[in-house]
C-alpha cells in the first residue's frame, strides 16, 4: 500500500467479532509524516473523524483505483485461493 500510493506509514487495522456471522472489517490506515505513531497510541476514532469524506472524495476514488490495479497486476484472487488451498489441505 505505502508503495502504491506514495506513503511513508500505513497501519493495519481489524474488527473481529465473536459472532460467526458477522464480518471481520480490515482497514488499511495511510497515516501522513515521516514517523509512524505507535499502534498503541494511535487514536483511530480521532484519524477518522480529522477528515470530511466529501471534501476528500477525489483522493479516496484514486486510491481506491490505484489498490485495485495494484490487486489486478498481482493477481490476488490467484493468491488468495492458493493460499486458502494450503492452509485447508
Amino acid at each position: 500500500m505505502r508503495k502504491e500510493l506514495g506513503l511513508n506509514y500505513a497501519h493495519l487495522l481489524s474488527n473481529e467479532k465473536s459472532d460467526v456471522f458477522v464480518n471481520v472489517h480490515f482497514w488499511l490506515v495511510p497515516v501522513e509524516g515521516t514517523t509512524s505513531p505507535d499502534l498503541l497510541d494511535f487514536d483511530v476514532k480521532g484519524y477518522l473523524s480529522s477528515f470530511q469524506p466529501k471534501e476528500e472524495i477525489n483522493k479516496i476514488i484514486e486510491y481506491n483505483e490505484k489498490m485495485r490495479k495494484y490487486f489486478t497486476r498481482i493477481d490476488l484472487v490467484r493468491l488468495d485461493n492458493e493460499l486458502y488451498a494450503k492452509l485447508t489441505n
